[in-house]
């Protein structure tokens, strides 16, 4: 009976032993982690709708970014993605089998293949002083062709087959057709436009446009921009440009068309007319689109014949949200939220919490499902589960986490991920699946007439429902920026009449759970908000506990504040003084990045890490350097006497370790005590994501460590740190574009949440020290179950043979 107990100890004891490694099956692939991609906002659209082969549309966008989608449903066929400064000007399709690039200012061509995106060739073009660019190609097949390019002043003529300049000739003079007509007697104005290498006239009669007019009509300039001004002798008569109009495309011989869209409340107008003819339309649509995506910026339009040899039309619209739009035979064919591809900030917030009474689980699950999901899992422990078995394995795994449910857990991976883009657009995503949960064009933070450039700049959380005030909604504070400078004009949901330099987040909050927070402007002054007599009275209390810094890269000086007094003007707005300053010698040291420690942690560790280039050695190096405490600790009397109301003398160690990689950025990871050991997150030049253990950065490191700093987790000295594959968070996946990480804590102490966003964006949650407060998801339940029942059988059948024994011994 003991022997039996032993074993079935260490058979349980092996059970739970199993899923120790960091690494990734194929089968565990979308459990815990999503990627979605994205393109940017489309500037260049080119379709390739030949009857052999796909169905696609090239784009370039202002990410500079070139990338095939999938006429059909929108999907990525191939992207490729060009340098930061290294800005696409022109793309074309030649021989329905190359895409052309001109980007840098006219100065790189590129020719890359049209079904893979494999480049085949580059070229370098100089010019001797910067002007418009322009790109045209003379195509014939089986051919040297040539290509046209009008950059830097200079035209070029380039081999189709390997890039060389063939010729290169500096032109003297320019021309560009840009006339205003008036006929003041028939009251019309004439446009000409310069369109495609031809020429067309557009004649306007004034009196459809202004009724009752008369005299000699004038357009006048306006700052404003989409809107123009038209004086005539007997009024004046501003329009407002809510139209946007394709490029003129071949549409029969000899003729040549062209697209417009207009918004009529909820809905837009799709209209195609020959460019000589605006009395008759050759397609009209209407659609319903949501308003939250804004107004049209831009239209490309492509005709097709349809099986009865008449025209057909679809139009790939780009919103003001930077979103991407397909419009055929009156419906919306597919939509893409590129958008996404510009986050400015994120944050986190949680989802509502289950009604009392109601069972997500037993809605969803009847005892039909259980079973057979018991039957499943248990073929695949024991192997014999086929194909179609493993599949059906996957997808009910997938459904059985419950990740993508609508309401909060009670391990906190559920959570909203709320996004702020460049477009103004706020966005809430599952943090489950990644999906759209809502949407949000913020009216403060789009162009308007009031304010021409608009800019989001953080996104703070303003109310964190707990305790007695979790049946308020979770929100957030947005705030952006009306101008191109740092003393530009504030934006929230008030128009602020100061401008916002920094946002302080204090840790106080008033009895709606409502965040207090410091907004600085460009005078150094600082403005309380929420305004609320309450918020000024907890303010008021904790003012002499109340002190933040800034960083002023442009002058490498990082100053303290504290609040002085009140503003004479507001009784919600102080003064500010400095309370200490350090600054960098210009000539040898340089601001690049700063770090603090984050707001939601509750224990912290002192230690700074850092990635630089060792220009001795020539290679990077991670190090936790002495110097950088020094700065702010600084030194101390060995002598002096140890007092409460002084510093203690502080040992410092330091380290320095050879890293092969250069780096973008750093994080770490954070949990909801701040137990769990820390791990380093290296955005790496790769744009991948690297989670290091932070005992291979450990100062106390020797090569040799003594048994007591065994004991302590300390590992022995090695100068390359050790980049182990598994260790990769983004695992294969690039994340192109990657600019940031943002870590956020569970309620379970061991994972962390891990979210990283450039033109992409991925999600993953890890555990820096496994799960030792948690079962895994793919815990194998069905051996569980097995152990648990032959433990209770053998213990019966023991009890059972030990009965009997005893009975018998008895009768002797």
């Amino acid at each position: 009976m003991a022997a039996f107990l032993r074993l079935s100890l260490l058979l349980t004891l092996i059970l739970f032993s199993v899923n120790t490694s960091s690494c990734l099956y194929e089968d565990q692939v979308g459990l815990m982690d999503w990627h979605q991609q994205y393109i940017g906002k489309v500037k260049h659209a080119i379709f390739h709708t030949q009857i052999a082969g796909r169905k696609r549309v090239v784009v370039s966008t202002e990410e500079n970014a070139i990338a095939s989608l999938d006429l059909r449903r929108g999907d990525i066929f191939w992207r490729r993605v060009l340098g930061a400064n290294d800005t696409i000007d022109e793309t074309d399709i030649a021989l329905g089998k190359y895409v052309i690039t001109l980007s840098s200012g006219g100065s790189i061509l590129r020719v890359w293949n049209l079904p893979d995106g494999q480049m085949v060739w580059e070229s370098f073009l100089s010019g001797s002083k910067p002007s418009k660019t322009f790109l045209a190609m003379d195509f014939k097949m089986d051919k040297d062709n040539i290509i046209f390019v009008y950059s830097g002043g200079c035209l070029h003529a380039i081999s189709s087959i390997d890039g060389e300049v063939v010729w290169k000739r500096e032109l003297t003079t320019e021309r560009y057709l840009v006339l205003q007509l008036r006929d003041s007697e028939n009251l019309s104005a004439m446009v000409i436009s310069y369109w495609d290498g031809e020429i067309s006239f557009h004649q306007i009669h004034i009196p459809d446009l202004v009724p009752d007019s008369f005299g000699v009509a004038r357009i006048l300039p306006t700052k404003l921009a989409g809107v123009f001004a038209l004086k005539t002798d007997s009024l004046i008569v501003f329009f407002r440009l809510i139209a946007a109009f394709s490029d003129p495309f071949a549409f029969s011989k000899g003729q040549k068309a062209f697209a417009l869209v207009q918004h009529e409340g909820n809905r837009i107008q799709l209209t195609v007319k020959l460019d000589n003819g605006w009395t008759n339309n050759l397609l009209e649509e209407s659609f319903e689109m949501d308003t939250q995506r804004g107004f049209v910026q831009k239209v490309f339009i492509n005709n097709y014949i349809r099986t009865d040899r008449s025209h057909g039309f679809r139009a790939l619209i780009v919103m003001e949200d930077h979103s991407l739009l397909l419009l055929q035979q009156g419906e919306i064919v597919w939509s893409r939220e590129d958008g996404l591809s510009s986050v400015i900030d994120l944050a986190t917030s949680e989802l509502p919490g289950e009604k009392d009474g109601v069972s997500v689980a037993k809605v969803e699950h009847n005892l039909f499902e259980w079973l057979k999901g018991h039957i499943l899992k248990l073929k695949g422990s024991s192997m014999l589960a086929s194909p179609d078995d493993i599949v059906a394995i996957q997808g009910m795994r997938l459904k059985s986490s419950e990740k993508s449910n609508m309401t909060r857990d009670h391990n906190g991976f559920r959570k909203l991920l709320i996004v702020l883009t460049r477009a103004g657009k706020l966005f809430a995503l599952h943090t489950g699946d990644g999906r759209v949960v809502w949407s949000l064009l913020l009216p403060s933070l789009r162009k308007s007439e009031a304010c021409q450039y608009s800019t989001g700049l953080n996104i703070c959380q303003w109310r964190v429902p707990h305790h007695h005030a979790m049946d308020e909604n979770p929100s957030i504070l947005i705030v952006g920026r009306c101008g191109l400078g740092s003393d530009a004009l504030g934006l929230n949901s008030l128009s602020l009449a100061h401008s916002i330099a920094q946002v302080i987040p204090l840790p106080f909050t008033d009895s709606g759970e409502q965040r207090l927070h410091l907004l600085i402007d460009a005078d150094g002054l600082a403005h309380l908000y929420p305004r609320t007599f309450e918020a000024l009275k907890i303010f008021q209390i904790e003012l002499p506990n109340i002190y933040w810094y800034s960083v002023e890269t442009e002058k490498d000086i990082i100053r303290g504040y504290a609040i002085h007094s009140n503003c004479m003007t507001d009784e919600f707005c102080f003064t500010t003084r400095v309370s200490w300053s350090i600054v960098f010698p210009s000539e040898s040291e340089k601001i690049i990045s700063t770090a603090t420690r984050k707001l939601n942690e509750v224990f912290s560790e002192n230690w700074v890490v850092y990635h630089y280039l060792n220009l001795r050695a020539y290679k990077y190096e991670i190090s936790d350097n002495k110097d950088v405490w020094k700065l702010f600790l600084g030194k101390h009397n060995l002598t002096s006497p140890i007092s409460s109301y002084s510093w203690p003398e502080v040992v410092m160690k330091s380290q320095s370790y050879f890293f092969p990689n250069s780096v973008k950025t750093m994080d770490v990871t954070s949990t909801a005590k701040g137990i769990t050991s820390k791990r380093l997150l290296i955005g790496t030049i790769g744009d991948q994501v690297l989670a290091l253990d932070k005992r291979y950065l450990d100062s106390r490191q020797s090569t040799n460590p003594t048994q007591a700093e065994k004991e302590e987790g300390i590992i022995p000295l090695t100068d390359p740190l050790p980049i182990i594959p598994q260790s990769y968070v983004t695992h294969s996946l690039q994340v192109e574009g990657f600019r940031g990480i943002l870590t956020v804590p569970t309620k379970v102490e061991s994972t962390t949440l891990v979210f990283v966003y450039g033109m992409e964006l991925f999600s993953t949650r890890i555990a820096p020290s496994r799960t030792y407060d948690s079962l895994m998801e793919d815990f194998n339940y069905a051996l569980l179950l097995i152990t648990i029942v032959a433990l209770i059988a053998a213990i019966f059948v023991t009890w059972v043979l030990s009965e009997k024994k005893e009975l018998r011994e008895k009768w002797r």
